[in-house]
């Protein structure tokens, strides 16, 4: 079997073993029988991915899932190495602030899921028609809709978070069911 070390892309004077992690010289991992691949480069590597996926896969999201998405969808542009390093520094997240049952009982979650549902219904019919704007708008709220399936994040912050006006898209979805 052959031992291969893959160099450092920050630090070409330093790689990578494949099998056990561990980290020489290149000099040395030649002398130890190793052969030498060189980096992929970060942009060639991730370059299918978005950065807000790439922000939602960071280790440091995983406890921190409404401040992943929040920085995930900002305006302004973040690298992944200022992304974690922010993530790194905020406390573990806990349900009590982040669901959107912390708001709302699982009646009156249910019913405006179910009412978000029938809009969504009623805007891909829409689309289907040629609206464009029914379209941008659909895929703005099935956006806000993995946030929140994802994040656990409020129903708000999803909506903010995908470019809609949340407070008149909540009025709207809540007059238009009846049912609160």
């Amino acid at each position: 079997m052959s031992k291969i070390a893959t160099r450092c892309a920050d630090d070409p004077a330093y790689c990578i073993s494949q099998d056990d992690g561990g980290r020489w010289t290149v000099k040395l991992a030649t002398a130890l029988g190793y052969s030498i691949r060189d980096a992929v480069a970060p942009a060639q590597a991730v370059q299918a991915h978005s950065t807000r996926d790439l922000i939602m896969a960071l280790p440091e999201a995983r406890g921190r899932p409404a401040a992943a998405a929040a920085l995930a969808s900002s305006e302004t542009p973040l690298t992944l190495m200022a992304a974690s390093s922010m993530l790194r520094g905020l406390p573990l997240e806990t349900n009590e602030g982040t669901t959107t049952m912390a708001t709302l009982s699982a009646e009156a979650n249910a019913k405006f899921s179910r009412a978000l549902d029938l809009r969504c219904a009623a805007l891909r019919t829409s689309a289907n028609n040629g609206s464009e704007s029914a379209s941008v708008e659909l895929r703005k709220i099935n956006r806000a809709k993995s946030t929140i399936a994802l994040t656990g994040c409020s129903y708000g912050d999803a909506f903010t978070g995908a470019g809609l006006d949340a407070r008149d898209l909540i009025t709207q979805i809540v007059e238009s069911s009846g049912a609160f």
